[in-house]
């Protein structure tokens, strides 16, 4: 009879059904997907701040983007 029941993935795949979490096992997503946005965000400030500084570098040698008319 439980061969007749979906298995639970072994690993969290983003959109997954949550219904056969446990209260637990939802907490612990949800703090292991905080410390993953906070990665994420932590790479696109530093992914901007090179691009602010690339851009203030070519702007210096007026090899910047022209403005749009």
């Amino acid at each position: 009879m439980d061969d007749e029941l979906p298995k639970k993935p072994q690993a969290f795949v983003l959109g997954s059904d949550l219904e056969r979490q446990s209260v637990d096992e939802l907490r612990a997503l949800e703090q292991a997907l905080e410390r993953e946005l906070a990665r994420v965000k932590a790479a696109l400030a530093a992914r901007q701040d090179v691009r602010a500084a690339a851009e203030a570098l070519f702007r210096s040698q007026g090899r910047g983007p022209k403005a749009a008319d």
